[in-house]
């Protein structure tokens, strides 16, 4: 691929070299989009960036049938992978490369009480370990935020920047609930639960107050929804 602005979508690709080069010596690729692809590479690694920037894979999954082979080299650019499947340990970079890779996973996070129903409203921010929200939304009627952008880390040729573990937190006014912490290395399910349950809430100012005898000669009216008898042998009549 040695062209511009293009797009991929719902294919499967097989090859018995490099499934995808992207770029060249002589001509760079830019800002190309893969979404939903198969690619399989037979006896070579399967996707090469040689020469280009802002390759982007959003579901995709990689397979390579050569157990020497790597899934991913990199010679050149930064790209883009969410939602990929692939070894993630398994993949090169080339002698004095200039490439980077950086790693997103959808996640779907349901608030819910705990009987299982959904919180409406609720604020979802998601942390990471320098404690910086890296993403955030509000629940539905379902009481789910769907496709919350994590990333798990940044790698180039000096290694892994990780991001990960997460603590997801739930927040809304009269609500109480504990965050959940998620390792995304180590993903199991994009799918996450928060249980948050409404709270008593004390009232804002104090009950008037009975302090003799009344005589019911009409009904007690108080200013704040209450009244506290605070005296002994009071007849309420």
């Amino acid at each position: 691929l040695d062209s511009d602005n293009n797009q991929f979508e719902y294919n499967n690709i097989s090859s018995r070299g490099y499934t995808l080069s992207v770029g060249n010596a002589g001509d760079s690729a830019e800002s190309n989009v893969f979404e939903n692809n198969l690619l399989v590479s037979e006896s070579s690694s399967v996707v090469y960036f040689g020469n280009g920037s802002d390759t982007r894979f959003v579901n995709d999954t990689l397979i390579k049938n050569s157990a020497t082979s790597n899934f991913i080299e990199l010679s050149h650019g930064n790209h883009t992978l969410t939602n990929v499947t692939f070894d993630k340990n398994n993949l090169s970079f080339f002698p004095s490369a200039n490439a980077s890779l950086e790693i997103y996973w959808y996640m779907d996070v349901n608030v819910s009480n705990s009987n299982g129903v959904g919180v409406e409203g609720a604020v979802v921010n998601a942390y990471n370990t320098s404690s910086l929200v890296v993403d955030n939304g509000s629940t539905g009627a379902d009481g789910f935020v769907y496709q919350m952008l994590i990333p798990e880390g940044f790698l180039d040729a000096s290694g892994w920047d990780l991001q990960t573990p997460y603590e997801f937190e739930a927040v809304k006014t009269n609500y109480s609930g504990d965050n959940v912490t998620v390792n995304i290395t180590n993903l199991e399910s994009n799918n996450i639960t928060i249980l948050l349950n409404e709270t008593v809430v004390a009232a804002s100012s104090p009950c008037d107050t009975l302090n003799s005898d009344y005589t019911l000669t009409e009904d007690i009216v108080t200013t704040d929804g209450c009244f506290v008898v605070n005296a002994s042998n009071i007849v309420i009549d």
